[in-house]
């Protein structure tokens, strides 16, 4: 992709001949609907198999994402049976960060899920709950992530579900 960044190239170009039917179906499609549905048989038909290596690293995200009681790299390690250093070697081979900063992201998104949910949330307990040892630390996490502090993002979110 970073060859391609700015450049239009058709179909064919990039992914060879076999692509110019889908190109042409994505042309004549007459809904924004029959492009994407065109456009994502070829891709998903396309796409290599995933590695060993892959599919451990994916369950590992789908772990993070779906337990959000791991909230450490080693509780993820536990959890996975993988050694920490394989964890975060396969975390910045395949998906370009590390699992410390994988499970925060998703401990961020909780956090932001709580927020809209509660109407008084108390923040150091969602704080406590997500791994931070103080309310500031997450308070400083959850700005430098979302742009703006919770209390605000919980404000936002009020207005929001008024409207």
């Amino acid at each position: 992709m970073n060859e391609l960044g700015g450049e239009r190239r058709s179909l064919g170009e990039v992914f060879g001949a076999g692509a110019g039917e889908t190109q042409e179906a994505i042309l004549r499609a007459d809904s924004t609907r029959e492009m994407v549905a065109s456009a994502d048989r070829f891709l998903r038909a396309s796409a290599p198999r995933p590695t060993p290596a892959e599919q451990r690293v994916a369950a590992a995200v789908e772990r993070v994402a779906g337990d959000p009681t791991i909230i450490s790299v080693r509780q993820l390690s536990a959890a996975t049976g993988m050694p920490t250093r394989t964890l975060q070697r396969l975390f910045v081979e395949h998906v370009g960060v590390g699992p410390k900063w994988a499970i925060r992201v998703y401990r961020i998104n909780e956090a932001a899920k709580r927020a809209g949910g509660e109407s008084r949330p108390d923040w150091a307990t969602i704080a406590a709950e997500l791994g931070y040892s103080d309310q500031a630390h997450f308070t400083r996490d959850f700005t430098a992530a979302v742009g703006i502090s919770p209390a605000t993002y919980r404000r936002m979110e009020s207005q929001r579900a008024e409207i």
